[in-house]
């Protein structure tokens, strides 16, 4: 299966750290994906997963309403609303339920309520950039972590974050 993930418009360079995240997958595990964009790392690893033959779930959470920093897509050229791109861009994933998208703010007790506690092996922060917004997404996911599991997250550079 050959999946042109980095055709799609957006930003994606943790390879090597989602690479070693599938790598301590099994089987039967779930990831979760605080945000996502259009798709464009969610594709990255729902190819290697699809690719790997293994039976792993990605839950993406979003809003689909784009980011609070404008200028980080006002060079894109998007016609469609985000959550309609997201699913043109991930739609031979979402049908073999490698993906399943959630339109949510990841703060919302009616989106942490659906998942138990420890049942995600690996969860990816990529959610709003602000130090608040980052702090929140870890205190209010980390119990929903598998003991043993991995937290990653990709704005620790920002100043906004690293505060």
């Amino acid at each position: 299966m050959k999946h042109n993930y980095f055709m799609l418009p957006g930003w994606f360079n943790m390879h090597e750290a989602y690479d070693q995240l599938l790598h301590h997958c099994s089987n039967n595990d779930n990831l979760l994906e605080i945000g996502c964009f259009v798709g464009k790392s969610t594709s990255y690893l729902a190819t290697n997963i699809f690719n790997g033959n293994k039976n792993i779930t990605i839950h993406v959470i979003d809003t689909f309403t784009g980011c609070d920093e404008p200028w980080y897509t006002k060079n894109l050229k998007i016609k469609k609303p985000y959550f309609d791109m997201f699913q043109e861009n991930l739609q031979y994933f979402i049908d073999k339920k490698i993906v399943i998208p959630h339109m949510a703010d990841s703060k919302s007790n009616d989106i942490l309520s659906k998942f138990p506690d420890n049942y995600f092996q690996g969860i990816i922060l990529d959610g709003a950039h602000t130090e608040v917004a980052v702090s929140r997404d870890i205190q209010n996911w980390w119990p929903k972590l598998k003991q043993g599991g991995t937290m990653i997250g990709d704005d620790y550079s920002y100043s906004e974050v690293s505060n």
